[in-house]
């Protein structure tokens, strides 16, 4: 008889009946958790945390980059001396005029858009010209190559000291008193070329005291002080000036020159060779110079560069169809029309 029970307990049909037992107990414990786990209309999903924001101001953010940026900004290289709080506060009382002047439409103002322009080219320079400029180099090569190609520019040149005899005369002067300045003239050229050469004015400035006209120089003996060869204007005749640097020797005087306002008589009286100044004064000014030269050629190749990468239209009939009234301007009805240039 054992051995008939123990068959029974092995058998598929007793296995099957435990299973139906166990099945309505774990669909049980199923619905429980689904009941106690699923979200209830009542109770809204909890977004997640993002760590990285820090605040949020309508639709602009704060976040820690941010934050860190400003921080740095104002703190320098001591960025924990600052306030928090009261820098966060900050931010976002910028944010919200930043938000409130994009309602009102202020970004979109043209003195607006000019300035953020402004802003985007000059960082264009900055990040791209500006590298190009600080690369500028100038050898001493170029230095020399500029110096012995102006040496004109470093030369001071020759100079005379001169002294003159003045008697006045003019256009509408009757025949008979020309005539007499020019004999006064005369005589007084000769009394000049009768005396010894000399680079001190002497006799000659003794005679310019007693017979010259021009109070200017008159009493310091005719000297006029020194002339430099080249200079374009001085305030005597050009025949004058031409005639003192005709002169060949330190003490010769020259014809009487005739001019439509007066005789003169000049004398060469001293001379100063011309001087030409070592590269080594003027080198860092020639440098100095290329320098600018070369990063004036960087940018305009750099703004070349640019507009060629575009393509460019121009519509010359609508350009000549603009107005040139101001703005906002209205041409009076009794306006004069603008001068004939």
């Amino acid at each position: 008889m054992q051995p008939r029970e123990n068959e029974t307990k092995n058998s598929p049909r007793s296995a099957r009946g435990r299973w139906m037992f166990l099945v309505p107990v774990l669909l049980a414990v199923v619905a429980l958790i689904v009941v106690f786990t699923w979200p209830r209309e009542d109770q809204p999903e909890v977004e997640k945390q993002d760590t990285d924001l820090i605040a949020r101001v309508g639709d602009r953010e704060i976040r820690v980059a941010d934050f860190k940026r400003e921080m740095h900004r104002r703190g320098g290289v001591h960025p924990e001396k600052l306030d928090k709080r009261k820098l966060l506060e900050e931010m976002i009382q910028r944010k919200t005029l930043l938000s409130k002047a994009t309602q009102l439409g202020l970004a979109r103002e043209p003195d607006v858009v000019r300035q953020r322009e402004n802003i985007l080219i000059g960082e264009l320079r900055r990040d791209k010209l500006e590298p190009v400029l600080q690369g500028v180099k100038v050898s001493d090569v170029d230095v020399e190559e500029y110096y012995e190609q102006h040496r004109p520019k470093f030369t001071i040149a020759s100079k005379r000291r001169l002294a003159m005899i003045y008697i006045k005369t003019h256009r509408k002067m009757p025949p008979e008193k020309l005539s007499e300045c020019r004999e006064r003239a005369r005589q007084a050229r000769a009394a000049a070329l009768s005396q010894p050469h000399s680079k001190t004015m002497g006799d000659f400035g003794k005679m310019a005291i007693k017979r010259s006209e021009d109070q200017t120089t008159r009493y310091k003996g005719g000297d006029i002080g020194w002339i430099t060869e080249g200079r374009e204007r001085y305030r005597w005749p050009d025949e004058v000036v031409a005639a003192a640097f005709a002169l060949n020797n330190v003490g010769d005087v020259s014809e009487v020159v005739a001019t439509p306002t007066g005789l003169y008589i000049v004398k060469f009286s001293d001379h100063r060779e011309a001087v030409v100044t070592p590269i080594e004064k003027v080198a860092t000014q020639i440098r100095h110079t290329l320098i600018l030269q070369k990063r004036r050629q960087a940018e305009k190749t750099f703004l070349v560069r640019i507009r060629d990468s575009f393509e460019i239209e121009i519509y010359s009939d609508v350009l000549k169809s603009v107005p040139t009234i101001a703005p906002n301007a209205s041409p009076s009805r009794d306006a004069e029309p603008p001068a004939l240039r």
